[in-house]
């Protein structure tokens, strides 16, 4: 799991949905944002063994920052 920093900057409008690549979409979002806003959220997401993320902007255009903030590591067995 990857913990980021998910900010919208001056969108025209609605929201982005972050995932794993290779994964199905999800039907719901993790960033709302109104037109014009900048708009940051916490988003925490699997991180699959490649190490890519897929984005989503629903309509219109926006800016993306993703700041990795941390990650969450599988406990180890034994």
């Amino acid at each position: 799991m990857v913990a980021m920093n998910v900010t919208a900057i001056d969108p025209t409008a609605h929201y982005l949905t972050v995932w794993p690549a290779g994964e199905a979409q999800p039907d719901s979002s993790n960033l709302n944002f109104y037109a014009g806003t900048t708009i940051p959220n916490l988003v925490v997401v699997k991180l699959p063994s490649s190490g890519k993320l897929s984005v989503f902007n629903s309509t219109g255009s926006t800016g993306i920052i993703i700041d990795v903030a941390g990650y969450i590591s599988s406990p180890s067995s034994g």
